[in-house]
């Protein structure tokens, strides 16, 4: 193990103790500087990098940091970097794993705990084209992030089950955070996800995954946000976000008080489907529009989109999108389940779902409205409408503690056409 504390430094030559027996000789490790970019690599390794333990405790480290990493094209698995401290900051980016030339990378993890400021981007894995999985970042107790989160980013390999983790109040991540990121056009995108809670701060948006190019043709599925937690705050939330083929399948949660201030989409697409996505809304706000789905140019269908107990500024949606071309489907097998009353603004609506379902709750009395809209519910849309499909609308259930007796009357929506 190496721990750097105290000083200020531009390079630390971190020495091994001990290697697996497994990867003792004839495999050696040397040691090179990559000068011209301030990283520190340990190269040699061609089949695996492994079980490195890294720290930064306090002082100043100037330049990246990593757990393990490898520039030949070798795996770097099961090493960590923790950067720990009030009044530690690693002046540079922050890696778990990092590999060069077709290299993945799994099971490493990072750590930014206690106070710790990182001014850069920090990673669980980074690879230029190999595959990225079981990565873990954890960021917590008031530490400060400048740049962004990724807790896998490979520019063409497939990104799975990469978690991040962003807790506890004073705790602010300048950038965004992704559980997985993507600018290759192959791959997939799966089961990765991030959670932000007690309190932390995201000033840019939150994504289970982000996919940046519009040549991109894999799946983007199963990926998850939750945000939680009384003054938890964050500037967006999409489950999974592509510019390319497609989205199915992810989810997003927002609960207990935290706060979006922006739009929240289960799956965004600009050139693909939008769909099987799930959105839940069951404490705090959201500043503008909710979406089960959304895309530019494909279809958004069977999403499901539930709500309670919130506070929502802006418009709720099964599908949204579809460009300027009208038959495409944003509404077929989206489903809308409100559990409490819900007041929309003045010009906000709920639209593009085939089933409107309401959960009677024991706060809803004689005489209340579940859903009030000030622009009234359209049942059977003429555009983005193929299958004509004609909207439910349906009771799904009422609370043993109803306060409701026989002969009482709510109302479920205030304003709806084509009913």
């Amino acid at each position: 193990m190496s721990t750097v504390s105290g000083k200020k430094i531009k390079f630390v030559a971190l020495s091994i103790i001990s290697l697996p027996t497994l990867f003792q000789s004839p495999i050696t490790y040397a040691e090179e500087r990559k000068t011209e970019e301030d990283r520190f690599y340990r190269s040699g390794a061609q089949l695996i990098q492994t079980g490195n333990h890294e720290s930064i405790t306090s002082g100043t480290f100037v330049g990246d940091a990593y757990g393990g990493s490898d520039k030949l094209g070798g795996d770097v698995t099961l090493n960590s970097l923790t950067v720990s401290g009030n009044g530690t900051k690693l002046d540079g980016a922050g890696y778990g794993g990092y590999t060069e030339n077709g290299g993945n990378i799994f099971h490493n993890a990072i750590s930014i705990t206690d106070g710790a400021e990182v001014t850069q981007h920090v990673y669980g894995g980074w690879s230029d084209t190999g595959d990225i999985s079981e990565n873990t970042v954890t960021v917590s107790g008031g530490s400060q992030i400048k740049g962004s989160i990724y807790g896998g980013q490979s520019g063409g390999g497939s990104i799975s089950k990469n978690s991040v983790t962003v807790s506890d109040g004073n705790t602010v991540v300048e950038g965004s955070v992704m559980g997985g990121s993507t600018a290759g056009a192959s791959g997939a995108m799966t089961d990765n996800d991030v959670t932000i809670r007690s309190g932390a701060t995201v000033k840019g948006g939150v994504y289970g995954a982000h996919d940046r190019n519009a040549s991109s043709n894999f799946d983007m599925i199963g990926n998850t946000v939750e945000v939680r937690g009384s003054g938890t705050e964050v500037g967006w939330v999409t489950g999974g976000y592509t510019l390319g083929s497609g989205t199915s399948s992810n989810v997003v949660v927002v609960k207990d008080s935290a706060a979006v201030a922006q739009d929240v989409y289960g799956g965004f697409s600009q050139n693909g489907a939008a769909k099987n996505n799930y959105v839940s809304i069951t404490g705090g706000t959201v500043g503008r529009d909710v979406a089960g789905g959304y895309s530019f140019y494909g279809q958004a269908t069977n999403n499901k989109v539930i709500v309670g107990h919130s506070q929502i500024s802006g418009s709720i949606y099964g599908g949204y999108g579809g460009g300027y071309d009208t038959s495409i489907d944003l509404i077929s097998d989206n489903e809308f389940h409100l559990v409490s009353a819900l007041r929309l603004g003045s010009d906000q609506t709920v639209a593009n779902f085939e089933k409107y379902n309401f959960d009677i709750g024991a706060d809803i009395e004689a005489g209340d409205t579940m859903l009030h809209v000030g622009s009234p519910v359209d049942l059977a849309p003429e555009l983005n409408n193929p299958n004509n499909v004609e909207s439910q609308v349906n009771i799904t259930g009422v609370s043993k503690s109803t306060k409701l007796v026989v002969g009482d009357k709510i109302t479920l929506i205030n304003k709806t056409e084509n009913a």
